[in-house]
């Protein structure tokens, strides 16, 4: 495919973006259209024969932009959040107006003194994905003080959290609530569902969890997991038993994540270690809500146990056939790591395996993240430089290594075609695009150097990356920039107080799936020959003349790199073995080569080696003995009355 005919497949959906800024900018929503073209080009160092193709991106405003501040009054966006396709977002909007208001006279000099009172309310407004208009708003006196709000997987339901709720003297306040949003125009949102929640964690947010298909919601309390039926929500009542929910008892549960499964959805739980009794993550049948009433105590259907783990992580596959669980511990054994230690477990949703997953190099889990195609799924880990491996899901197995280096992110592009590697955070922000063939293989597109960046996200398209340097995590060198899927940078907005950049989703389906270009050049460093956008070369960084020409003192050669050439600037070095990518062969011939040692406890020349049995082993083996003794027998009987 050539660039022209990608070019013209997303042509008719264009990409769109918003930012959220801060009041030093303007403030308020800015939403852009991300517009590129590429054009070929005669080289007129070869007479006008040449063509090099020339790709020119820009980032334009849209129409219908969404102010944040009027005449007398000044709104601010705390946050925004979409559907899933892209049709609705909501933002929570604190609006702060002033009134001057007059006293009275002064007794002593007959003045009049004027005094200024401010007042701030605040409104979760709906706007319309498409014309950025406003669709409808809860007023402030149901989501007073609301900080976070999520919409459900078909964006039917609207949950909001409110901070602040006190329950002093035995009173709880319910700050947690679910709205049914309007199917038709000039109605209002509908609160369907409210409860109390204590605890707060951002990383735990939805403390809602919708299915699939928004008909069962889930909620994690303590001893015991809720579900509800979608379709009939009612309130939940603190003191009294509530029989018409499908309760499942659990003690000690601190943590479930609700699959998202279209056939049979099933619920992660995590159980921490407590009394001696090890931690263990869980997998239960989601129950039928409509039919399944009152408390039951299930059976899991897989079971994972542990040791030292504390707090983890559960991520499901997009198809909910498997489940990763990252484990930390804030103490090492080893004490080789500061930070704790953290492992990686996997879990089938059927039960049918649940092992730890074989990590080659030592050292804590950076990232795990599942391929949309829930095919595989890569880790980055090990002390740095860090590993990061390609697995199979289905047998959790290493397939492919993309060989060590400065990176702890992961991000697979929508369709599961490209995957990117990066170092953010305390590294320098190397980034590398790889290409998964369709024999397994990963294919290095390209590299470049995204520094400062925070954030990393794939365009709906999977062609596009954004990175951004957002406050208050960074409050300097606020910007983003979008790369082409080989390292090329197309566009480079800066901004003095950037909150949130991130592209607007899409419905599924809206873009194709789109491979490699034909005239497609890898790109070192984020820049590429005729690009109109090739960043300019800094110069090299000094190197004393007793240093030169020797492994690691040239300023462009070596792990110690500050030039703009996309090296790994990095205090670890990574040998060229290291660093190469390639499949796993040597390490599955090592692992069973381990297992095949560990089994045999002697060998005697001339007599067959002794191996450990398992119970069903040794009873399998005893069965197959029983039957050739059988035939033998039945055999020397024949021969007998011949």
């Amino acid at each position: 495919m050539s660039d022209d005919e990608a070019v013209d497949a997303v042509h008719r959906l264009p990409h769109e973006m918003y930012e959220r800024l801060g009041s030093v900018t303007g403030g308020g929503l800015r939403f852009n259209i991300v517009s590129d073209a590429h054009k070929n080009t005669s080289s007129s160092s070869s007479g006008g024969d040449d063509i090099n193709p020339v790709v020119e991106t820009s980032v334009q405003p849209r129409a219908n932009q969404i102010s944040s501040s009027t005449t007398n009054s000044s709104e601010e966006y705390q946050c925004i959040e979409y559907t899933r396709d892209g049709s609705l977002f909501a933002s929570i909007v604190t609006s702060s107006s002033s009134a001057m208001c007059e006293n009275d006279e002064d007794e002593s000099g007959g003045q009049t003194t004027s005094k200024t009172n401010k007042t701030s309310k605040t409104n979760v407004v709906l706007f319309d994905g498409e014309t950025n208009a406003e669709v409808t708003k809860i007023s402030e006196q149901f989501v007073q003080g609301a900080s976070c709000v999520a919409f459900s997987n078909t964006g039917k339901f609207l949950s909001i959290y409110r901070k602040g709720a006190n329950h002093a003297g035995g009173t709880k306040e319910k700050n947690l609530s679910v709205w049914e949003i309007p199917s038709k125009e000039n109605d209002e949102p509908k609160k369907v569902f409210e409860c109390f929640q204590k605890t707060f964690v951002k990383q735990e947010w939805p403390y809602l969890q919708f299915s699939k298909d928004d008909k069962v919601c889930a909620r994690c309390v303590t001893n015991e997991i809720q579900f509800y039926d979608a379709e009939k929500f009612e309130e939940e009542k603190e003191e009294e038993e509530t029989s018409s929910l499908a309760r499942y008892r659990i003690p000690g549960v601190a943590l479930a994540r609700l699959s998202m499964s279209e056939t049979k959805p099933t619920v992660g739980v995590f159980v921490p270690e407590s009394k001696g009794i090890p931690g263990s993550v869980r997998i239960y049948e989601v129950p039928d809500v409509k039919k399944e009433k009152g408390v039951s105590e299930p059976n899991a259907v897989a079971r994972k146990s542990f040791f030292r783990i504390s707090e983890v992580d559960l991520k499901w596959s997009p198809d909910g056939s498997a489940l990763l669980v990252c484990g930390y511990c804030e103490v090492d054994a080893s004490n080789k790591n500061y930070y704790g230690e953290s492992s990686l477990h996997f879990l089938k949703a059927d039960g049918s395996l649940d092992c730890k997953v074989d990590l080659s190099k030592e050292g804590p889990v950076h990232d795990a993240q599942w391929s949309p195609t829930s095919e595989n799924f890569a880790v980055c880990y090990g002390f740095m430089p860090a590993k990061c491996t390609i697995f199979d899901a289905k047998k959790c197995v290493a397939t492919y290594e993309l060989g060590a280096g400065p990176h702890n992110t992961i991000r697979w592009n929508p369709f599961g075609r490209f995957i990117m590697l990066a170092g953010f955070g305390n590294l320098p922000g190397d980034v590398k695009f790889y290409h998964r063939l369709f024999d397994g293989k990963f294919k290095l597109m390209g590299s470049c150097r995204a520094a400062c960046s925070v954030t990393a996200e794939w365009s709906p398209c999977g062609r596009r990356l954004l990175t951004s340097t957002v406050a208050p995590r960074l409050n300097v060198d606020n910007g983003f920039k979008i790369w082409r899927y080989n390292g090329e940078l197309l566009a480079h907005v800066e901004r003095e107080k950037l909150y949130e950049a991130a592209w607007r989703p899409r419905k599924e389906g809206a873009y194709p799936s789109l491979g490699i270009s034909k005239n497609s050049k890898r790109v070192e460093g984020g820049s590429a020959s005729g690009s109109v956008n090739a960043i300019p070369e800094k110069p090299a960084a000094f190197v004393p003349p007793h240093l030169r020409n020797k492994s690691g003192g040239s300023s462009t050669s070596g792990m110690g790199s500050r030039s703009n050439s996309g090296g790994n600037f990095s205090l670890a070095t990574v040998s060229a073995e290291e660093a190469r990518a390639g499949k796993v062969k040597a390490a599955v011939d090592n692992i069973a080569k381990k297992q095949q040692q560990s089994q045999q406890k002697r060998v005697i020349p001339g007599a067959e080696p002794v191996v450990n049995e398992t119970a069903a082993q040794k009873k399998n083996r005893k069965k197959a003995e029983a039957r050739r003794a059988k035939k033998l027998a039945e055999e020397m009987e024949a021969k007998n009355k011949v």
